[in-house]
């Protein structure tokens, strides 16, 4: 069992036989949370794409149907829900703003993975950074609470890899990297 560095909260790291710290679990942890993050982000977007992708097929299909029934001269309380449902899913302005919302989305979903696993290398790496920005990123996603059950398993797996990533252990680990690298800046060997 090792002793804590004078003045230092935690316990010094161990090393591995090149003399660089060893990656604690919590910081595994954190690593994978983000990147699974990274893929739920991805994955949620992929599947908004493709509801989006049946909602306008099924419009297309409505009007179909729309269609079948004027031509035939059908009438009563159906054919009319038929009619009403075409029109609604015919209006171009639907269409377009439901493509832009599917677009947007997809970008925005794409751009957090990328930065999740930017994270997740840099905090593998031992930036301390790394850590400060998933906690403000883990905060502002809070906000994403109120859209239901899909966003606050996205929140939560973020929030896990935030907590990780400030465990004692992490931080010892990203004190040793930073003292590694002041090391290797200075020329000690």
């Amino acid at each position: 069992m090792s002793t804590p560095l004078p003045g230092a909260a935690h316990p010094p790291p161990s090393y591995d036989d090149r003399r660089t710290p060893v990656v604690p679990t919590s910081v595994t942890v954190a690593v994978w949370s983000f990147r699974i993050a990274a893929l739920y982000a991805v994955g949620s977007a992929a599947a908004f794409l493709l509801w989006v992708r049946g909602t306008l097929g099924d419009a297309d299909k409505a009007a179909s149907a729309a269609d079948f029934i004027n031509d035939r001269g059908l009438e009563g309380r159906s054919a009319e829900v038929v009619r009403r449902v075409a029109d609604a899913a015919s209006d171009e302005r639907w269409r377009t703003v439901l493509t832009v919302v599917g677009v947007v989305f997809l970008v925005l979903a794409l751009l957090a993975g990328v930065v999740y696993l930017l994270l997740a290398r840099a905090l593998r790496r031992g930036r301390g950074w790394a850590r400060v920005v998933a906690t403000v990123l883990a905060v502002v996603s809070l906000l994403w609470l109120v859209l239901g059950p899909q966003a606050w398993l996205w929140v939560a797996i973020g929030v896990v890899g935030v907590v990780a990533s400030w465990r004692p252990s992490a931080s010892a680990y990203l004190d040793a990297c930073r003292a590694d690298r002041l090391r290797v800046r200075q020329g000690r060997p």
